[in-house]
């Protein structure tokens, strides 16, 4: 008997309690949720994005850092085109144009280098410039020399030289580009593959939002 007053008490509370009380309590509970979902989705799809543009930039980076290696062949290429132009030649203006390629070589190579993200990397810049500069060091100080003394024999001795020099270059400069492109082609991929994420992240986010908005 007693349980059943009690229960008529309580029914009778509930009826009491004005329904826009009820709707309020109920959009104000609503609204929090909406509120913490899409925080916590605003500071997921932020973080998204701030990586999406890391990667992208990481591939920017690479994507130059092949670049001047590209520029750097081209100029070695010139550099080896003045040894031949003035042996056959005889013109002496050869020599400035070997050394106009060449500060264009050493500027293309200090600028990939600054891309350089592995210490293999670093390990292959350092024998490029070594080797570099052992091609360099054998036109201007042996085979101009050996050319202006007239001896024929010794000048393409040193051409040869010149020509392994250059070979070794090549090899180290390809090894270089190959890796910058791989690093670049996965930089991509990773800054595609977060952009999906974010994106679906985003889609999430306005279906939930309609979701409780039907809900409240």
């Amino acid at each position: 008997m007693q349980k059943g007053r009690e229960g008529r008490a309580q029914l009778n509370r509930l009826q009491g309690t004005p329904v826009y009380r009820r709707l309020s309590t109920k959009m104000i509970a609503g609204f929090i949720a909406i509120v913490a979902i899409f925080s916590i989705l605003g500071l997921v799809v932020t973080r998204e994005v701030s990586e999406t543009r890391n990667l992208s930039d990481d591939a920017m980076d690479r994507a130059e850092a092949v670049q001047h290696m590209e520029e750097a062949k081209s100029a070695a290429a010139e550099q080896i085109q003045a040894h031949y132009e003035l042996i056959l030649e005889n013109n002496e203006g050869k020599i400035a144009s070997f050394e106009a390629a060449r500060s264009r070589r050493q500027s293309a190579i200090s600028e990939a280098r600054v891309h350089a993200g592995t210490p293999q990397e670093v390990q292959w810049f350092d024998e490029l410039e070594l080797v570099s500069s052992r091609f360099d060091d054998n036109f201007l100080n042996k085979l101009v020399p050996a050319w202006r003394s007239g001896d024929q024999s010794l000048t393409l001795t040193q051409e040869k030289e010149a020509d392994g020099l250059l070979l070794l270059m090549g090899d180290y400069s390809s090894l270089l580009s190959t890796n910058f492109k791989a690093r670049n082609f996965a930089a991509q991929e990773a800054a595609d593959a977060a952009a999906t994420e974010a994106q679906a992240f985003m889609i999430f986010a306005a279906i939930a939002g309609i979701g409780l908005s039907l809900i409240i």
